[in-house]
């Protein structure tokens, strides 16, 4: 025995849909650029919050390297805070990836930016620097950069995800 369901549509409805469909779609599209740029945003934001603050607390500065930060107008105890180079170098920028999802947005330090120079304890003007190099190495005794990333993991990303997955169901008629 055999039976045989036949399904049709009207033409209108099938158009909404169908419209409705690739709405939501080049939404979809839009957000993932657009919500990694926002997180990107938000997380150097949050990293330059947690520097001004002194969020996280840190074995001392080595004695003639406090005294040598307290000369050049900078307290002990802003252990990752000298003149700004590293607070202005912070920035969201785009990252250029293979592969399906093309690039993508970053928070943070981009590559080959340097300090201002000028800045050595040992006397004399010190050579500019990289500041990812000057970072990396801070982050080693004085964890600044993955705390606040997990921070923001919990907190903030998933605040951007529910925005985002929002402006996508209004695309949806």
């Amino acid at each position: 025995m055999t039976i045989n369901i036949g399904v049709g549509f009207i033409r209108t409805d099938l158009t909404r849909f169908v419209s409705a469909v690739r709405m939501v779609k080049a939404e979809v599209n839009n957000q993932t650029m657009e919500m990694s740029r926002k997180c990107a945003i938000d997380y150097y934001q949050l990293v330059q919050k947690n520097i001004m603050f002194q969020k996280y607390s840190y074995p001392p500065l080595e004695e003639r390297y406090a005294e040598w930060k307290a000369e050049q107008g900078s307290s002990p105890d802003m252990f990752w805070y000298l003149f700004g180079d590293l607070m202005q170098a912070l920035t969201a920028f785009v990252v250029p990836k293979e592969g399906a999802y093309g690039s993508s947005w970053m928070g943070g330090i981009p590559a080959g930016v340097y300090d201002s120079g000028g800045k050595s304890m040992f006397g004399g003007k010190g050579a500019p620097r990289l500041i990812a190099v000057y970072a990396a190495v801070n982050e080693k005794r004085r964890p600044l950069f993955k705390p606040t990333g997990l921070d923001f993991a919990r907190k903030g990303w998933k605040k951007r995800g529910r925005e985002s997955l929002r402006i996508i169901k209004r695309k949806w008629k």
